[in-house]
């Protein structure tokens, strides 16, 4: 009512004379807002909106963004300059710490972050500017839930948007700017001064104030600040992000955050709602469902950061987020549980917080925790490792075969994002030796087709010269697709016409896979093709190992091992005529998952059974010959046969759950994925020739 009455009267003195200059009125109005304080009336009892503060408050305000109108770009203005000189804005952080008259705070912020909106950019690192802003960043966040909380969190915003615009900006409001910094009219920025001011004990206010408000109850409030901490990290550089790192709590508060959410998830909450956090439309969420749903915000904006921020921020954050949250919390969880009910629980709840990361460096996190084994073999540590458990969980589908396919799809969503570390970790460290090849034997030491078979491929591929990568794209590609096509004999195959019983249909679905896979791996660096040297070094070696004067422990130096992972997959493969549909589907679904990755390598080993494998060598093709040879003696035994299994196909392929109960159902459905399976990886090998010739 007053600040009406002031402003009324003002605009009736203007109208009757001459405005001041705008530096005269604006002094004018500050030094009305300080008579307050040497007035008799002042009181700390009144409260501000009873007094003509935030009138003048206002005025000065305008008086800013007219003079800042007026005058040309890169000149000071007299009211800047006054600000400047007299250090109001020292003052002003004073008046808002006091708080006198109740409510002086909230103006003060309202009033420099207004300020700071309008004062030119250039302007802000002066030791003038600088230090109040710093005095007021302290102030944000004392008060939890307090009620200038907008304000505070307006402000800081304001001090984000202008780190966002100039990157440079942020070591002024990072770095604590010490009094005898006063001595220069601006604020030391460079990386020397900072590593050498790195003993002091340094404050960094502004991600400190922000931790504070990014744990406000206030969900807005929260997440403003969750954007100007991403907004921070991301524009900073090698100095500041060492120090945001080394000097703040940014890891612990974000870690510790995603820890307490985590033990909030209720363990009684449906897998299936596990499995699709996403509510239908329309559907209310339920209160277990709901703190799910908080855990998984949480773990996205971790995820977020890490994707954006500086690398030495995002690789500390990550090395907490493993050694504080899925060390601490997961692997109690996933180890020495021993209920089957809480073990699927937590199986399925690493397996989904994986699916919703996308962040390299995350997801490593999770590979690291999931997966190393070199650094508890190095510790001698009697615990197992968490890969251990897991594979041997996979393995045990006899005994609980949810819980089964359940780790077989933990281990499908690494292969889904895959990094150089898992890619390495479960396979290409075994094979990219290359031992499982017997470099003393011809490359067509097998044939799988006949002459009328092969050309049906060869006009097709006749056109293709100039191939750049011949271990991926190799002449003889036609009888590489034909040994998988013909795997199982024509006549127990449950396609009979030539439109089904063709690999055609899932060519396109193998082309987009391997597009996205590619684009993913491009930067891994693998080699295109196999190194001359390489077999120089096979070669020798055997030459030596056979010789009377090498001793016997070196002739089985180069004795292949496909690894504990591949080992894995090969034994569940090897009973797929005594495994559920569902185990194999997913045994399938992770082969050809690997199939699609262009490593030479890999390629060879799982796409080419036309090469000379060495003795004992295990390969996909080899196993897969062996169950279509152990489905062929069982299909003699099948009374019906043919109705039997085109039932039990036509049960696979409806939309419903049903299923052919037949006593040989587990032979009729094997039979069925062997066949699917094959064409599966004939299309894959198809489109990865195509697009690597």
């Amino acid at each position: 009512m007053f600040s009406r009455f002031t402003n009324a009267l003002y605009s009736a003195v203007d109208a009757l004379a001459p405005p001041h200059p705008l530096q005269e009125d604006f002094v004018w109005h500050w030094k009305s807002v300080t008579k307050f304080y040497t007035g008799k009336n002042a009181s700390n009892a009144i409260p501000i909106e009873s007094t003509s503060i935030p009138g003048h408050l206002m005025e000065m305000l305008s008086i800013l963004e007219q003079e800042e109108i007026e005058i040309e770009t890169g000149n000071i203005g007299p009211c800047v300059e006054y600000i400047m000189q007299h250090k109001l804005l020292d003052t002003m952080c004073v008046l808002a710490t006091s708080d006198s008259p109740p409510g002086m705070k909230r103006h003060m912020f309202i009033f420099i972050t207004k300020t700071l909106k309008i004062m030119q950019q250039s302007l802000i690192p002066h030791v003038s500017v600088c230090i109040p802003i710093q005095n007021f960043i302290k102030l944000c966040g004392e008060i939890v839930a307090g009620p200038t909380e907008r304000e505070e969190m307006d402000f800081l915003q304001c001090i984000c948007d202008k780190i966002r615009d100039d990157p440079d900006m942020v070591n002024c409001f990072l770095v604590n700017c010490e009094p005898i910094s006063r001595k220069n009219s601006m604020v030391a920025s460079t990386s020397k001064e900072l590593k050498d001011d790195s003993k002091v004990n340094k404050e960094y206010a502004l991600v400190s104030s922000l931790l504070k408000l990014y744990q406000s109850p206030d969900n807005d409030i929260s997440v403003n600040a969750r954007d100007c901490l991403k907004t921070l990290c991301t524009h900073s550089n090698d100095s500041v992000a060492t120090s945001i790192a080394q000097f703040t709590k940014l890891s612990q508060v974000l870690c510790s955050s995603v820890v307490t959410l985590f033990s909030n998830i209720p363990k009684t909450i449906n897998i299936h709602d596990l499995e699709n956090p996403l509510p239908e439309e329309g559907t209310p969420i339920s209160p277990e469902k709901r703190k799910y749903l908080c855990y998984l915000q949480q773990l996205h904006f971790i995820d977020s950061v890490i994707e954006t921020a500086h690398h030495i921020i995002s690789d500390h954050l990550s090395y907490r987020f493993k050694t504080e949250f899925l060390d601490v919390s997961f692997y109690p969880c996933l180890v020495e549980e021993t209920d089957d009910d809480q073990l699927l629980f937590s199986t399925t709840l690493i397996a989904s917080s994986l699916r919703n990361v996308k962040s390299s460096k995350l997801i490593n996190a999770f590979a690291t925790f999931i997966l190393d084994d070199e650094s508890v073999e190095l510790a001698e540590s009697s615990e197992p490792t968490v890969k251990a458990v897991l594979l041997d969980r996979c393995r045990n589908s006899d005994e609980n075969v949810a819980l089964s396919i359940c780790n077989l799809q933990l281990f499908e969503e690494l292969l889904l994002r895959p990094t150089k570390y898992i890619l390495d970790n479960l396979i290409l460290k075994y094979i990219d030796g290359r031992t499982y090849y017997d470099h003393m034997s011809s490359d067509s030491w097998l044939q799988f087709s006949d002459d009328e078979t092969c050309s049906r491929y060869s006009d097709d591929l006749s056109s293709n010269s100039g191939i750049s990568n011949k271990s991926l794209a190799p002449t003889y590609i036609h009888r590489i697709i034909d040994a998988f096509v013909a795997l199982l004999p024509d006549d127990i195959k449950s396609c009979q016409s030539d439109e089904d019983s063709g690999y055609e249909t899932y060519i396109k679905e193998a082309h987009r896979r391997f597009l996205e896979v590619f684009s993913v791996c491009e930067s891994f660096e693998w080699p295109q093709n196999f190194s001359e040297k390489e077999e120089h070094t096979h070669l020798g070696a055997e030459e030596d190992s056979s010789s009377e004067s090498q001793p016997e422990a070196d002739s089985i130096h180069w004795i292949f091992y496909e690894g504990d992972f591949l080992q894995m997959i090969f034994d569940k493969l090897e009973l797929m005529l005594y495994q559920p549909y569902e185990v194999n589907l997913q045994l399938t679904a992770i082969i050809s998952q690997l199939a699609l990755f262009a490593n030479p390598y890999l390629h060879e080993y799982l796409l080419n059974p036309l090469i000379p494998y060495a003795p004992g060598v295990r390969s996909l093709f080899l196993v897969l010959l062996k169950i279509s040879e152990d489905i062929q003696k069982e299909v003699p035994n099948i009374r019906g046969f043919a109705t039997k299994l085109k039932l039990t196909r036509n049960a696979l392929l409806s939309d419903g759950n049903e299923y052919a109960t037949f006593e040989e159902s587990h032979i009729l459905e094997a039979l069925i994925v062997l066949e699917e399976f094959c064409k599966e990886l004939a299309a894959i090998t198809f489109v990865k020739y195509h697009a690597m010739s």
